[in-house]
């Protein structure tokens, strides 16, 4: 998964240099770091084995002591409430810092 993972970088960054030479103009949508890529690349195929699809969350990336914490949440949560909301159940994976393995998941109440 982490050579199609690079190799797909890697395309996308081509495609990038190819617009801006060709003078289109881009619209940021968020820019990430690569050890916040990595933590999520590590927590994504938990989220997927509960049938649940990335692309219907906003995605955070937490640190603590030893390990990364990512929480996929409902992007449209009214401020004010925590846990999961009526249209989009959040998710909670906590990734280790020194191997990016899984050491806990968690559906979020």
């Amino acid at each position: 998964m982490l050579k199609t993972t690079g190799l797909f970088v890697m395309v996308m960054l081509c495609a990038v240099a190819f617009r801006v030479e060709a003078g289109e103009t881009m619209k940021p949508i968020g820019s990430i770091s690569g050890t916040a890529l990595r933590v999520i690349q590590a927590a994504t195929p938990l989220l997927q084995e509960n049938g649940l699809h990335l692309e219907h969350y906003l995605v955070s990336v937490f640190e603590e002591d030893s390990s990364y914490v990512v929480v996929f949440d409902d992007p449209n949560r009214p401020k004010g409430q925590r846990g999961s909301t009526a249209s989009v159940q959040a998710f909670e994976v906590e990734v280790s810092k020194i191997e990016f393995r899984v050491i806990h998941a968690h559906f979020v109440r």
